[in-house]
């Protein structure tokens, strides 16, 4: 049975990860001043905290869970970081090739 429900985990993940790559275009994490919480939400006004919320699991969630299912989790936890560290990078390589000019400034002789 705990092979099912991890079967079902990581098409979970791989569905809601792949949707929230494809949704957002810039995410920014930060805790919230009321709860302490460290949440994320993207540029384009969707929340990314539902994915990570998704994929969280409790301690005694994972004590249930075989051996096998844990490191299909763990892995599934890092390749979402892994996507996330792309993202942030490929927006911020982004950024810069915007800030850079065009155009080389015309010289005055």
């Amino acid at each position: 049975m705990a092979a099912a429900g991890g079967s079902e985990m990581q098409d979970l993940g791989g569905r809601q990860g792949e949707q929230a790559s494809a949704s957002s275009t810039t995410a920014e994490v930060k805790d919230s001043p009321c709860t302490g919480e460290t949440g994320a939400s993207s540029g384009a006004g969707h929340s990314v905290a539902h994915l990570i919320g998704a994929l969280r699991r409790s301690q005694e969630e994972l004590a249930t869970m075989g051996k096998a299912d844990v490191l299909a989790y763990e892995d599934r936890l890092r390749a979402l970081r892994l996507r996330v560290l792309q993202r942030i990078q490929e927006e911020e390589a982004k950024a810069a090739a915007a800030e850079q000019p065009t155009t080389e400034p015309r010289r005055v002789a």
